[in-house]
Protein backbone atom coordinates (compact mmCIF):
# COMPACT_ATOMS: atom_id res chain seq x y z
CA UNK A 1 0.00 0.00 0.00
CA UNK A 2 1.59 2.83 -1.28
CA UNK A 3 0.17 6.40 -0.68
CA UNK A 4 1.51 9.42 -2.12
CA UNK A 5 3.75 11.53 -1.14
CA UNK A 6 5.90 8.18 -0.34
CA UNK A 7 3.58 8.20 3.27
CA UNK A 8 4.24 4.61 4.89
CA UNK A 9 1.05 3.72 6.91
CA UNK A 10 2.49 1.30 8.80
CA UNK A 11 5.30 3.20 9.63
CA UNK A 12 2.77 6.11 11.45
CA UNK A 13 0.74 3.17 13.15
CA UNK A 14 4.30 2.08 14.51
CA UNK A 15 5.25 5.60 15.55
CA UNK A 16 2.04 6.20 16.95
CA UNK A 17 2.04 2.67 19.11
CA UNK A 18 5.71 3.90 20.40
CA UNK A 19 4.49 7.23 21.15
CA UNK A 20 1.53 5.09 23.29
CA UNK A 21 4.05 3.40 24.67
CA UNK A 22 6.08 5.90 25.56
CA UNK A 23 3.68 8.19 26.80
CA UNK A 24 2.61 5.02 28.65
CA UNK A 25 6.04 4.35 30.54
CA UNK A 26 6.54 8.21 31.31
CA UNK A 27 2.67 8.17 32.74
CA UNK A 28 3.78 5.68 35.27
CA UNK A 29 7.44 6.60 35.36
CA UNK A 30 7.22 9.96 36.18
CA UNK A 31 3.61 11.75 36.15
CA UNK A 32 2.42 8.84 38.55
CA UNK A 33 5.57 9.82 41.46
CA UNK A 34 5.14 13.71 40.06
CA UNK A 35 1.74 13.62 40.95
CA UNK A 36 1.81 12.14 44.28
CA UNK A 37 5.01 14.17 45.63
CA UNK A 38 2.86 16.94 44.27
CA UNK A 39 -0.17 16.08 46.16
CA UNK A 40 1.76 15.26 49.36
CA UNK A 41 3.43 18.61 48.90
CA UNK A 42 0.06 21.03 48.54
CA UNK A 43 -1.45 18.54 51.48
CA UNK A 44 1.73 19.37 53.75
CA UNK A 45 1.35 23.11 52.79
CA UNK A 46 -2.29 23.07 53.48
CA UNK A 47 -1.46 21.39 57.17
CA UNK A 48 1.26 23.86 57.72
CA UNK A 49 -0.89 27.16 56.69
CA UNK A 50 -3.79 25.56 58.84
CA UNK A 51 -1.30 24.57 62.00
CA UNK A 52 -0.13 28.61 61.49
CA UNK A 53 -3.53 29.68 61.43
CA UNK A 54 -4.66 28.25 65.00
CA UNK A 55 -1.19 29.01 66.20
CA UNK A 56 -2.60 32.54 65.14
CA UNK A 57 -5.63 32.70 66.49
CA UNK A 58 -4.40 30.88 69.73
CA UNK A 59 -1.68 33.77 69.73
CA UNK A 60 -4.36 36.59 69.11
CA UNK A 61 -6.38 34.78 72.19
CA UNK A 62 -3.24 35.28 74.56
CA UNK A 63 -2.83 38.13 73.42
CA UNK A 64 -6.37 39.28 73.98
CA UNK A 65 -6.17 37.84 77.37
CA UNK A 66 -3.03 39.34 78.41
CA UNK A 67 -3.91 42.78 76.73
CA UNK A 68 -7.21 42.51 79.62
CA UNK A 69 -4.91 41.21 82.36
CA UNK A 70 -2.56 44.26 81.30
CA UNK A 71 -5.34 46.43 81.39
CA UNK A 72 -6.89 45.11 85.29
CA UNK A 73 -3.17 45.22 86.49
CA UNK A 74 -2.84 48.92 85.37
CA UNK A 75 -6.27 49.73 86.99
CA UNK A 76 -4.84 47.67 89.98
CA UNK A 77 -1.59 49.42 90.06
CA UNK A 78 -3.37 52.51 89.70
CA UNK A 79 -5.39 52.03 92.59
CA UNK A 80 -2.79 51.47 94.68
CA UNK A 81 -0.52 54.09 93.67
CA UNK A 82 -3.74 56.09 94.59
CA UNK A 83 -3.77 54.38 98.06
CA UNK A 84 -0.31 55.02 98.88
CA UNK A 85 0.19 58.45 97.90
CA UNK A 86 -3.06 59.54 99.50
CA UNK A 87 -1.53 57.60 102.73
CA UNK A 88 2.04 59.36 102.27
CA UNK A 89 -0.20 62.69 101.67
CA UNK A 90 -1.79 62.06 105.24
CA UNK A 91 1.37 60.95 106.63
CA UNK A 92 3.30 64.08 105.28
CA UNK A 93 0.29 66.13 106.86
CA UNK A 94 0.75 64.39 110.20
CA UNK A 95 4.48 64.82 110.24
CA UNK A 96 4.53 68.97 109.05
CA UNK A 97 1.58 69.01 111.55
CA UNK A 98 4.10 67.37 114.27
CA UNK A 99 6.93 69.30 113.29
CA UNK A 100 4.89 73.09 113.23
CA UNK A 101 4.13 72.04 116.97
CA UNK A 102 7.23 70.83 117.92
CA UNK A 103 8.52 74.08 116.48
CA UNK A 104 5.61 76.17 118.26
CA UNK A 105 6.95 74.40 121.55
CA UNK A 106 10.79 74.74 120.29
CA UNK A 107 9.52 78.95 120.06
CA UNK A 108 7.54 78.81 123.14
CA UNK A 109 10.09 77.47 125.19
CA UNK A 110 12.79 79.69 123.30
CA UNK A 111 10.89 82.60 124.26
CA UNK A 112 10.40 81.80 128.25
CA UNK A 113 13.92 81.05 128.35
CA UNK A 114 14.58 84.96 126.58
CA UNK A 115 12.33 85.70 129.42
CA UNK A 116 13.81 84.17 132.20
CA UNK A 117 17.67 85.63 130.92
CA UNK A 118 15.85 89.21 130.29
CA UNK A 119 15.15 89.17 133.83
CA UNK A 120 18.34 87.82 135.62
CA UNK A 121 20.37 89.91 133.36
CA UNK A 122 17.67 92.84 134.47
CA UNK A 123 17.92 91.48 138.03
CA UNK A 124 21.63 91.25 137.90
CA UNK A 125 22.68 94.86 136.38
CA UNK A 126 19.81 96.07 139.24
CA UNK A 127 21.88 94.49 141.40
CA UNK A 128 25.48 95.72 139.60
CA UNK A 129 23.72 99.28 140.21
CA UNK A 130 22.95 98.80 143.34
CA UNK A 131 26.03 97.91 144.73
CA UNK A 132 27.77 100.46 142.28
CA UNK A 133 25.78 102.83 144.22
CA UNK A 134 26.48 101.74 147.53
CA UNK A 135 30.12 101.45 147.00
CA UNK A 136 30.13 105.09 145.41
CA UNK A 137 28.17 106.29 148.77
CA UNK A 138 30.81 104.36 150.68
CA UNK A 139 33.90 106.17 149.34
CA UNK A 140 32.12 109.51 149.19
CA UNK A 141 31.12 108.74 152.70
CA UNK A 142 34.29 106.92 153.95
CA UNK A 143 36.40 108.66 156.58
CA UNK A 144 39.20 109.39 153.85
CA UNK A 145 36.97 111.43 151.44
CA UNK A 146 35.43 113.18 154.91
CA UNK A 147 39.06 113.96 156.07
CA UNK A 148 40.43 115.05 152.72
CA UNK A 149 37.12 117.15 152.61
CA UNK A 150 37.74 118.47 156.21
CA UNK A 151 41.41 119.14 155.45
CA UNK A 152 40.63 121.10 152.31
CA UNK A 153 37.89 123.00 153.98
CA UNK A 154 40.23 124.19 156.85
CA UNK A 155 42.76 125.09 154.67
CA UNK A 156 40.91 127.19 152.46
CA UNK A 157 39.55 128.38 155.90
CA UNK A 158 42.68 129.09 157.02
CA UNK A 159 43.77 131.12 153.87
CA UNK A 160 40.88 133.22 154.01
CA UNK A 161 42.03 133.93 157.79
CA UNK A 162 45.46 134.40 156.67
CA UNK A 163 44.69 136.79 153.79
CA UNK A 164 42.54 138.59 156.12
CA UNK A 165 45.36 138.86 158.82
CA UNK A 166 47.75 139.64 156.07
CA UNK A 167 46.10 142.54 154.81
CA UNK A 168 46.58 145.05 157.30
CA UNK A 169 50.29 144.07 157.44
CA UNK A 170 50.35 144.70 154.41
CA UNK A 171 48.92 148.09 153.73
CA UNK A 172 50.62 149.01 156.64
Amino acid sequence: MALPLNIDLRQILLHLFNFAILSGGLYFLLYSPVKKFMDERERSFREKTETADEKLRHAEELEAANSMEKSRLDAESASIKSKAEAEASTLCGEKIAEAEARAEEIVAAAKLEGEREKRAIIDGAGEEIERLAIETTEKLLSETTYDSFISYALSEKRKERAGAVGEPQDGG
